[in-house]
């Protein structure tokens, strides 16, 4: 006696492809809902990739800025170094400083090789550093803005010993900035002493005064 059990070898196959099937699809549904985002997600993650543009975009262009900006300061601090420098070199040599006025120095030095004395002012023209020996020339470019420019003369006890000191004051910053202008001051002393100048140059002197210097020149 034989025992049958299932049904044939055809629906037995079936049974199996059908298992077969039912399982491929649950697997696909599974890596389905595993591997997807859902509409919240999404919008999570751009509302952050969005915060995280603008706040490096806001540092790149901050950087920028401040680039633009110490370029402008070196180009400031040049202009100035040029301008000190040139009025330093020719006071160093000059004699019988006047000041007219506060941002005008006036004096004169000796012409080169045999040439004349020159007449040498130094003024503010239109926020640039102005020099005139007969021949206009401007010491600071358009890139920059003078806003104050001061002289001042001293000569120690008034004596013919005493040497002519200039003080000279800037206040410069980029042209069309609102920024602070920095601010430099610098004293330059003559090499040339009023007893070396001819007699009529001289400024006036007490003889007393004029005896004593040659005596204190002697001695040094």
């Amino acid at each position: 006696m034989y025992l049958r059990f299932g049904g044939s070898r055809e629906e037995i196959k079936l049974e199996s492809n059908k298992l077969k099937v039912e399982s491929s699809m649950k697997m696909n549904q599974e890596s389905r809902n595993s591997s997807g985002f859902t509409l919240v997600e999404l919008v999570v993650a751009m509302s952050v990739f969005v915060v995280a543009i603008t706040f490096a975009s806001g540092i790149f262009i901050q950087g920028i800025q401040s680039q633009r900006n110490v370029t402008k300061l070196i180009v400031v601090n040049n202009e100035m170094s040029v301008a000190l420098e040139r009025i330093a070199r020719e006071v160093r040599v000059g004699y019988m400083f006047n000041a007219p006025s506060l941002n005008e120095l006036t004096f004169r030095i000796q012409g080169e090789d045999g040439e004349d004395e020159k007449h040498v002012t130094y003024s503010l023209v239109d926020g640039v550093v102005s020099r005139d020996d007969g021949v206009s020339r401007d010491l600071t470019g358009r890139n920059v803005e003078v806003t104050d420019l001061k002289f001042s003369i001293a000569r120690g006890d008034d004596t013919l010993c005493s040497p002519w000191r200039i003080t000279v004051s800037l206040q410069v910053k980029p042209s069309g900035s609102d920024a602070t202008p920095i601010a430099i001051q610098t004293t330059v002393s003559s090499r040339v002493l009023p007893l070396d100048l001819e007699i009529d140059e001289r400024p006036p002197m007490d003889l007393n005064d004029f005896e004593d210097c040659r005596r204190w020149l002697v001695r040094t």
